[in-house]
């Protein structure tokens, strides 16, 4: 994936497979949208862009956070592959969720 793919899914908005979060201010901001998504037919989240106004703001979460957070609060655990984009200096996070195989999570 690189950034025309996340312009072409700016374009196309927001859906029950594509949610774009602009800032992670807690692990409740990305644990609800990653939870029901795992419970239904997966998605990807995009960290990074402001979807209203198409703004690169960069994502401002550490991968490993992320992932430790999933570990404690999702059980059984959530299978998800994070991917790193990168953009005039900044990094956008792609979250890609599967559709879980033992839900409900």
């Amino acid at each position: 994936m690189d950034w025309s793919n996340i312009l072409e899914f700016a374009r196309k908005g927001e859906n029950e497979k594509m949610k774009f979060i602009a800032r992670v201010e807690s692990e409740d901001s990305v644990g609800a949208v990653l939870t029901a998504m795992a419970n239904s037919k997966g998605g990807e989240i995009v960290i990074g862009v402001d979807f209203k106004n198409y703004h690169l703001i960069g994502a401002d979460v550490d991968i490993n956070w992320l992932k430790n957070k999933v570990l404690l609060y999702c059980y059984p655990e959530i299978p998800f592959t994070p991917e790193l984009i990168h953009k005039n200096e900044k990094e956008i996070l792609v979250l890609k969720i599967e559709a879980g195989k033992s839900t409900p999570y």
